[in-house]
């Protein structure tokens, strides 16, 4: 059986060493929930890594985000991203 597009996205994330995607359009997500929104928005999502949240991303969006997701290791900027808990 052929593999889907998910799985397929899914293992090369994982052999590149990315935990998830990020979009512009406001939202992450991690391996364990690739895509939930499976969109016209999935179309600008980009390979992302899980970092902690920054003070600022918690203040936006509450203490209870532990992780956001960004474009380069270490990047701790606030982006418009929702993380998936």
């Amino acid at each position: 059986m052929n593999p889907s597009i998910k799985e397929i996205l899914t293992e090369w994330l994982k052999a590149n060493g990315y935990d998830g995607l990020c979009s512009r359009h406001g939202c992450g997500c991690g391996l364990d929930d690739l895509m939930p929104c499976w969109d016209e928005c999935s179309a600008d999502c980009r390979a992302a890594y899980q970092v902690p949240a920054s003070e600022e991303y918690k203040e936006e969006y509450g203490d209870d985000c532990e992780y956001m997701f960004a474009l380069k290791k270490g990047e701790r900027k606030p982006r418009k991203l929702k993380a998936r808990r």
